[in-house]
């Protein structure tokens, strides 16, 4: 599955480890990276759905997942690929975007 971040910002801080320790603490950290690494390694979106906790929101009007961390710190992605359907299928989805990480 591709994954991409809504900023370079954003994906400069989830590239190393300091910096995510920086930004969202040590506990987060330790739930974010491997996320990150199961989110990278799927072909589909459902293969982490199955295993991974997660909640249905919506972010900016469009259907989003939410997964949460530690400390009240979630991250939140967007289905990225042309694939669209009513009502929405993310077992379907093989692009995301991050769109945020924090309280």
């Amino acid at each position: 599955m591709e994954v991409l971040f809504l900023s370079e910002q954003l994906r400069d801080t989830c590239m190393t480890n300091d910096a995510m320790v920086d930004a969202w603490g040590i506990e987060c950290a330790k739930y974010l990276k491997p996320l990150l690494f199961d989110l990278d390694a799927a072909d589909y979106l459902s293969d982490v759905l199955s295993f991974r906790e997660h909640e249905t929101i919506t972010f900016d009007n469009k259907p989003a997942l939410k997964f949460p961390l530690k400390n009240e710190v979630s991250m939140v992605i967007i289905n990225n690929s042309k694939f669209s359907s009513e009502p929405f299928q993310w077992t379907q989805v093989y692009y995301v975007k991050i769109v945020y990480i924090g309280k």
